[in-house]
């Protein structure tokens, strides 16, 4: 069994209450969970509180239909606010009552196995005595939208229907576009993720 700190996402992206709402740990097709990650292995993640880390939460890995983790196969992480986060793993996540400040928890990747004991220690007592999270359903899968529905949407909210088409979907598109074509290669290299 193996300890594991993995990160949540940036301060403008967290998603740490996305793992702890649908039981799952998921991060870009580079963080090692694919390969490293087993049943039964324990998570954690943390917050910086003032100048120190402290684990909002840990969990163990569990199997859910059969399986423990993923990759690709849910559509929900494969367009996730516009980002590629393919692997995944079940969690049981426990949370304290107050994030438990820990130190030797430091982390430079997205996924970072805890060797020292100072946070083991403080994990198994979190483990032991941690509020169960209770998760939901996970998302329905993607669906593409048509023009004319957002279209529909946004005269629905008070925009012209000329005005909407021309100036609003084709301002995203290009953006989108933009975006694809100048920082795709970027954050594949240096962040492990792909923007769709």
């Amino acid at each position: 069994m193996n300890y594991w700190h993995i990160g949540t996402g940036s301060d403008q992206r967290d998603y740490s209450d996305l793992f702890l709402k649908y039981g799952i740990a998921f991060a870009g097709s580079c963080s090692r969970i694919k390969k490293e990650v087993n049943h039964k292995d324990i998570l954690v993640f943390s917050k910086k509180c003032k100048g120190q880390r402290a684990i909002r939460a840990a969990g163990v890995v569990v199997k859910r239909n059969g399986s423990f983790k993923g990759c690709d196969d849910k559509e929900w992480l494969l367009d996730f606010d516009g980002w590629k986060l393919p692997e995944y793993c079940y969690v049981d996540w426990k949370k304290p009552n107050q994030p438990k400040k820990v130190e030797h928890l430091a982390y430079r990747d997205t996924l970072c196995k805890i060797h020292q004991p100072a946070p083991k220690k403080v994990v198994n007592h979190i483990l032991q005595t941690g509020m169960s999270v209770p998760i939901s359903p996970e998302p329905p899968d993607t669906r593409e939208v048509k023009d004319n529905e957002i279209l529909k949407l946004l005269v629905e909210e008070g925009l012209r229907s000329s005005r909407a088409y021309k100036s609003t979907i084709k301002k995203i598109k290009l953006l989108a576009d933009y975006y694809y074509e100048h920082y795709n290669q970027y954050f594949r290299q240096f962040l492990g993720v792909e923007v769709l």
